[in-house]
């Protein structure tokens, strides 16, 4: 009986894990080839025009255009999505079509500027970097004209030594180890260092003062 209830839910757990992947293939396919309702951008009906430009390209003014997919400045979109040009996806809630706005080339990026993040003895930082805007492209790069790609691992900085004041960090709040408890200085761990703690040590255990 144990048997066959693991069977089962192994076979479920694999039918769930083969429909997320199915689903995911399917979102990263271009749409537009199998949908009869999408016209193209310079043919949308009159209440769909907006005087978007080609130096704005990510600037929607008109507020019944929504954004359904942008894959506007996704580098190599051919190999990446099996689609031949650059598009953005809008959908028209005043005449209710799907509207596919293309580009000759992939558009620039929108890039914005992640700042510096310190590190501290919790937890790790982070180098200044910009991260293009869009959701659909998301690229990391270490300069704000999207030429330069770094990977978010490469940015990340090491956590920062504690900062001890009176035995305790000042940050974390964790004791200070190796503190002598005879002069209150940290001796180390060097030998001649431990070696001082543990004459310190016994002379505290005597209940002598410095």
């Amino acid at each position: 009986m144990k048997k066959t209830t693991k069977r089962i839910i192994s076979i479920l757990l694999s039918l769930l894990m083969l429909t997320a992947v199915f689903t995911l293939y399917i979102s990263a396919k271009d749409i537009e080839s199998t949908e009869d309702d999408i016209v193209e951008f310079q043919s949308a009906c009159e209440k769909s025009k907006d005087d978007t430009t080609d130096d704005d390209w990510h600037k929607i003014s008109n507020p019944n255009m929504v954004i359904l997919r942008d894959f506007s400045c996704i580098e190599d979109i051919k190999n990446r999505y099996g689609v031949e040009k650059n598009y953005i996806l809008y959908y028209c809630k005043a005449c209710g079509k799907n509207i596919r706005r293309t580009f000759d080339n992939p558009a620039p990026h929108d890039m914005e500027l992640i700042k510096r993040v310190s590190p501290t003895c919790i937890a790790e930082g982070t180098e200044q970097y910009y991260k293009c805007k869009n959701p659909n492209c998301g690229k990391i790069t270490s300069d704000q004209y999207g030429n330069k790609p770094v990977e978010l691992n490469d940015l990340k900085i090491e956590k920062a030594p504690h900062t001890y004041k009176d035995g305790k960090c000042t940050v974390c709040g964790v004791s200070q180890p190796n503190l002598c408890k005879y002069c209150g200085k940290d001796h180390g761990t060097s030998f001649s260092g431990r070696l001082t703690t543990f004459f310190h040590g016994i002379l505290a255990a005597f209940g002598l003062k410095k």
